[in-house]
């Protein structure tokens, strides 16, 4: 499973972006998981609930499993990560992982919002989508363009689908 993240600064579209492209990706017949990367401090998990009760008990992963659907509430470690991360990788083609500037995954920078000489680049971008096109010797794709910005991502990170191909 490649791993694509996607970074850009506050209200520049990242959220937009992984809506559309997980949607684009499955079109195609990709197995496509996300990740939404914080850097606000929130719990997830509600006091009250059972799941909550569980933690609270000293449980350190708990997974509340219902017919639809299922959470999993533990302490974010970096253990945990990679165990999580390495579990997808084994059911999914791509992991696109919204924010996480940090990690030296593949990182596309969206730029809505944001003048050229205001953008913060974090390591490792591939390629720049929005308004703000800077002048960098990477792949540039205004917002008009997500058909070329996804076929770029396939061609660059996945190996064709079978649905895609026609196999």
């Amino acid at each position: 499973m490649v791993e694509l993240g996607i970074v850009g600064g506050r209200n520049s579209g990242k959220t937009t972006l992984v809506e559309t492209l997980a949607k684009s990706l499955v079109g195609l017949g990709y197995r496509v998981a996300t990740v939404k990367h914080t850097s606000h401090d929130h719990t997830f998990d509600q006091p009250g609930k059972d799941s909550h009760r569980h933690r609270r008990a000293g449980a350190g992963m708990t997974l509340a499993i219902s017919s639809s659907e299922l959470a999993l509430f533990a302490v974010s470690t970096e253990v945990h990560r990679q165990l999580l991360m390495d579990a997808m990788a084994t059911q999914f083609d791509i992991c696109l992982v919204e924010g996480d500037r940090s990690a030296m995954r593949p990182k596309l920078l969206v730029t809505r919002n944001q003048e050229a000489d205001e953008l913060n680049f974090p390591g490792n971008i591939v390629a720049v989508y929005g308004p703000t096109l800077p002048e960098m010797q990477i792949p540039r794709f205004a917002f008009d363009d997500i058909d070329g910005l996804v076929t770029f991502i396939v061609r660059q990170y996945l190996t064709p689908s079978t649905e895609a191909t026609g196999v």
